[in-house]
């Protein structure tokens, strides 16, 4: 299968996704902040009565003071009218949080000008992504790990066995047990270990930051410390880890920032 590339595809999930995913999260943690406060005042209430129902002097005390708190000036038509305006549009559509005068209702006056700051540096971060990624494709020219059918993509996905939406921080190549896993590139092996979510992995450091991961392998080939040449098999396919089915899970990163390996190798569908 040869190599690369010129494939010109940033990464999906990057900016939008991260922005949507924390406004939904802000917004669901509001909720139950909401709820507990709720349950909590209650609870203050109940014991208030207890309180003033028994006439000693510590009891008389607490309730001088629980007098001085609630006495304090509170503006309840606003919290009512946030908290009302909050839960009418979650249960009409929980993405319309998206819009900024909802979100400053709920998320607090403060919240517009920290928004704008997010976007910028949003932003900023896609561009160093779009550079980074170019950068890479001139300097080096990918091969392909395995021969096999690309099965799940890099991004947001829900997770097979939580069931739960999380981010696929590699892609999936599905092929048959024992299968020759190649280095992508030139590089040393600076890892090859075993841990829960990858089971048995080796790790390739190509120089400037640069690195490929290769998980759920059934054996190893190569030792750490050892140079490698790009096409040169490092392992066997396997079914080690959190996974299903034997498949190869391929990473690739640069200076500690994940990228989409679809940038860079074109790997089959079918």
């Amino acid at each position: 299968m040869d190599d690369i590339v010129a494939r010109y595809k940033y990464p999906r999930h990057s900016t939008y996704y991260r922005r949507k995913r924390r406004a939904t999260k802000a917004a669901y943690s509001t909720a139950e902040k909401i709820a507990k406060q709720v349950a909590l005042s209650a609870l203050i209430l109940l014991l208030v009565v207890i309180i003033k129902s028994i006439d000693t002097p510590v009891t008389n005390f607490i309730t001088s003071k629980i007098n001085n708190i609630l006495s304090a000036d509170i503006e309840f038509q606003k919290v009512f009218d946030s908290v009302g305006n909050f839960f009418k549009k979650l249960n009409e559509d929980p993405e319309k949080l998206e819009d900024d005068a909802i979100k400053e209702a709920v998320l607090g006056s403060g919240y517009q000008e920290q928004y704008s700051a997010d976007n910028e540096v949003s932003e900023i971060v896609e561009k160093d992504i779009e550079t980074i990624i170019s950068d890479i494709k001139k300097q080096y020219s990918f091969a392909a790990p395995l021969e096999g059918i690309l099965s799940s993509s890099y991004g947001e996905r829900i997770d097979p066995f939580t069931r739960q939406l999380k981010h696929h921080y590699g892609v999936d190549i599905d092929a048959g047990q024992g299968s020759n896993i190649k280095a992508a590139l030139d590089g040393f092996v600076v890892e090859a270990r075993s841990k829960k979510e990858y089971g048995d992995y080796i790790k390739i450091d190509h120089g400037n930051g640069l690195y490929t991961i290769y998980a759920h392998c059934s054996e190893f080939m190569v030792n750490e410390g050892q140079e490698v040449k790009q096409g040169q098999v490092i392992a066997k396919v396997g079914d080690r880890g959190l996974d299903i089915g034997s498949h190869l899970h391929f990473e690739i990163w640069k200076d500690g920032e994940p990228l989409d390996p679809l940038c860079f190798i074109d790997f089959p569908l079918e």
